[in-house]
């Protein structure tokens, strides 16, 4: 083999789309492809250049490795940012009860599966280069080849402890739904109750029947009415006594 390529990914706090970045080793040559530049932090910019300018003491091999933990780098950053979305959307769930945030869940949920499609081809393909015992690579080098790779399984990690973080917010958000949903049920219940029997009196009265004094009493309008007002706030007092509202 006279060279050596990997496609890597990285990414940045500004987008949801992975960066694509490629790296071609030869012997005393190294090629690199980068989409965005600005994705590198400007310390690791100047490790790079640093180990150019060391180019008599470091091959290319090391300058291979110095991109790759580069580009390894963003995704610690990009768990950060996600880090803090998720304390504010577990805020948000807490103090906002009567709001749904499918939403925002599926938002950070996109981002975390982004990850994994990414996170896991890297690792194995880090696995891979490590196995090759390619030529192209120092044999002292390899040491931090395998830091690279402790770095991936760290990361893995993080997304495994994301991904369990935002299924508890899922939960939360689906309580909050249930929670809201039956004090709707408990108001509608409350309201059917009390006129039920309001709805049972008007309807006797309605019957129209000849001998029922109340019709032709002068003041039978006003003892219906008070009657169904008397029947209304016994139920609510007898309500309220068992704490159901």
């Amino acid at each position: 083999e006279d060279y050596l390529a990997m496609i890597v990914k990285s990414f940045d706090e500004q987008n949801e789309i992975p960066n694509h970045n490629c790296i071609i080793l030869k012997e005393n040559l190294l090629i690199s492809i980068i989409e965005n530049e600005n994705n590198l932090l400007p310390a690791k910019v100047e490790r790079i250049k640093n180990v150019k300018a060391r180019k008599k003491k470091k091959k290319a091999d090391y300058l291979f490795f110095t991109l790759l933990d580069t580009f390894i780098d963003s995704y610690y950053r990009y768990f950060e940012s996600i880090r803090e979305e998720l304390f504010d959307l577990e805020n948000t769930i807490l103090y906002q009860r009567s709001e749904n945030h499918i939403d925002l869940i599926y938002k950070l949920n996109h981002k975390l599966t982004a990850i994994r499609k990414n996170l896991f081809p890297l690792k194995t393909a880090i696995a891979e280069l490590i196995k090759s015992d390619t030529k192209l690579i120092d044999k002292k080098n390899y040491s931090f080849f395998n830091d690279c790779k402790d770095h991936v399984n760290e990361l893995i990690e993080y997304y495994n402890s994301f991904t369990d973080m935002l299924q508890s917010l899922v939960n939360l958000n689906e309580n909050n739904i249930v929670n809201n949903t039956n004090k709707v049920m408990k108001i509608l219940t409350i309201i059917a109750t009390i006129f039920i029997p309001l709805t049972f009196v008007a309807g006797i009265y309605g019957m129209n029947f000849k001998n029922m004094p109340e019709l032709e009493w002068e003041y039978g309008y006003q003892f219906a009415i008070g009657l169904m007002i008397f029947i209304g706030m016994v139920i609510l007092g007898f309500m309220k006594k068992k704490n159901w509202f």
